[in-house]
């Protein structure tokens, strides 16, 4: 990667910067937070190898954490009772009941592909119920047919029920009925980091 920039930046004159992951989850975080209102949200990223927890309420981002529980890790047997219990404690540790009822908020691409075989209407919530018959409707297809009837990328047909594992428990620790799936990610927290920074210099040129 690093090798690859710099070519780029010799042969091109352009410069790029290489994010690791705790970057890119600032930036999803960054356009996941436009979206929610003063409510109490959980936010759970589904990747490969890990799986990100954010505690949102009241407007703010109160807990995080990162689990090494992932989709493909799942898939391959890489996870064990100890990483799901740790998981599941944390969870219920901070989603309190104080808080009052939580909504679920989900991004990746196995939650995203989900809600579209949902069919639901745009900006809808989908239910916890309706992840259970879009789960059960999916594995009941072959990964070939996963492919070529539901339209699946290759590499997402066989990672996707991992992944709603995954989902499930986390909203079933916190209770939580419903998920929000957001259109957004990488590129979208960019563009706001991107723009609350250009705002911020003409505030200080401004101030000059």
């Amino acid at each position: 990667g690093y090798a690859l920039a710099e070519e780029i930046e010799k042969e091109l004159g352009i410069s790029i910067e290489i994010i690791d992951g705790n970057r890119e989850a600032e930036f999803i975080n960054r356009a996941i937070q436009s979206y929610l209102s003063d409510n109490t949200y959980l936010h759970i990223d589904v990747g490969g190898g890990s799986t990100e927890l954010n505690l949102y309420t009241g407007g703010k981002k109160i807990k995080t954490r990162s689990f090494k529980i992932g989709s493909v890790r799942v898939l391959e047997n890489h996870d064990s009772p100890v990483m799901w219990e740790d998981m599941e404690k944390w969870v219920r540790d901070n989603v309190k009941k104080e808080l009052g009822k939580v909504t679920a908020v989900g991004t990746g691409g196995n939650i995203s592909k989900m809600y579209e075989l949902a069919q639901l209407k745009p900006h809808r919530l989908m239910s916890f119920k309706k992840m259970i018959e879009v789960r059960d409707m999916i594995e009941g297809h072959s990964i070939e047919d996963r492919i070529y009837k539901l339209q699946m990328n290759p590499d997402r047909a066989d990672v996707i029920i991992p992944a709603s594992r995954i989902y499930m428990k986390v909203m079933e620790w916190a209770n939580a009925k419903y998920i929000f799936v957001p259109d957004v990610g990488l590129k979208d927290g960019m563009l706001l980091h991107l723009y609350d920074r250009n705002i911020q210099q003409h505030k200080i040129e401004f101030v000059k």
